[in-house]
């Protein structure tokens, strides 16, 4: 990997120019050297990985974004060494936290089954909401992953209440966990998308790098060309190419440029146009991630900790252990 500083004005040299160090930026560029292009990589921040990055506070490693990542991603497979990543997997379960300090734990006791007992007692699903799940996850498992984005356009509330779910299981078990997921504790997030993750989540494990999520675009970048702090202003196309200015004033250029940038800015450089037949989404949905160190942990086990209070302001905690 080639890692620099802000450089000065160039013809980069480079067949493409991407803006953008993320998770996405990222793997185009690699899939793109790897078919024999030479490609350059510009990240306005000083750190890879956009959303999904570490820092180094003291002794302690602290994700700033995700969490955690999906091991059945059908791209994350193709794209990530998981051996090298030293992946540290949760557990299929899940502890809800509740009104009055009460714990609930629900998750798959087929690949968790000391979860079992206290899956079985959890006021949050009833005997029905139960036989709905098992029923729910043997359909999405016998259908290929990427037809599960496919369907009727409904909210993800409307889906699980079609399938039989009753009020108490979306309001104690799926508002706090696919809803802290999607940042969408109304559950109006498209019913494909919960069938995808839903099946994800079946096939695979939830899981985090022993070194931080910071692995990830770490590993991504280690063939690529990748200049930090540099920020695109604007984006020149003509017969010769594409022109990149930066806000240096520097001018790059290169035959082709993809932008893979946050919505807002993505617009902006590739000069979105109001009334365009397929605009760009814009805006953004924020969150907060606090880190606490403390002297004993709430949970001892590696599993998710979901805030299940209807006016919580915390959707997710989880205990990183000294194995981290």
């Amino acid at each position: 990997m080639t890692l620099t500083g802000s450089r000065g004005a160039e013809s980069t040299g480079a067949d493409i120019i991407v803006v953008g160090a993320g998770l996405a930026g990222l793997t185009a560029a690699r899939t793109l050297q790897r078919a024999g292009k030479t490609v350059r990589v510009l990240e306005s921040s000083q750190h890879l990985g956009g959303r999904v990055w570490s820092k180094q506070v003291d002794s302690y490693t602290l994700d700033v974004g995700f969490i955690g990542m999906f091991t059945a991603y059908p791209a994350a497979r193709r794209q990530f060494d998981y051996d090298a990543l030293d992946l540290v997997r949760l557990k299929p379960s899940a502890v809800l936290r509740q009104e009055g300090g009460r714990a609930e734990l629900v998750g798959d006791p087929l690949r968790d089954p000391a979860a079992l007992p206290g899956d079985l007692s959890a006021a949050a699903l009833t005997v029905k909401d139960r036989v709905v799940a098992a029923k729910l996850a043997a359909e999405l498992l016998a259908r290929p992953a990427h037809e599960l984005l496919n369907g009727p356009d409904q909210t993800t509330r409307a889906y699980l209440l079609e399938q039989g779910f009753s009020e108490r299981s979306l309001e104690r078990f799926f508002t706090p966990f696919f809803g802290g997921l999607v940042l969408d504790r109304q559950l109006e997030t498209s019913a494909g998308l919960f069938r995808y993750y839903f099946r994800m989540l079946l096939t695979g494990d939830v899981s985090i790098p022993r070194a931080g999520m910071s692995e990830l675009p770490r590993q991504l970048a280690q063939e690529l060309d990748v200049t930090l702090g540099v920020t695109v202003t604007d984006i020149h196309s003509g017969p010769d190419g594409v022109s990149v200015q930066t806000e240096a004033g520097d001018t790059l250029h290169a035959a082709q440029v993809i932008v893979a940038t946050d919505p807002n800015t993505a617009a902006r450089l590739v000069g979105e146009q109001p009334g365009a037949p397929r605009p760009i989404a814009r805006g953004s949905l924020g969150s907060t991630y606090l880190h606490y160190a403390a002297p004993e942990p709430l949970e001892r086990q590696r599993r998710l900790q979901l805030g299940a209070l209807p006016t919580g302001q915390l959707n997710q905690v989880f205990w990183l252990q000294e194995e981290f």
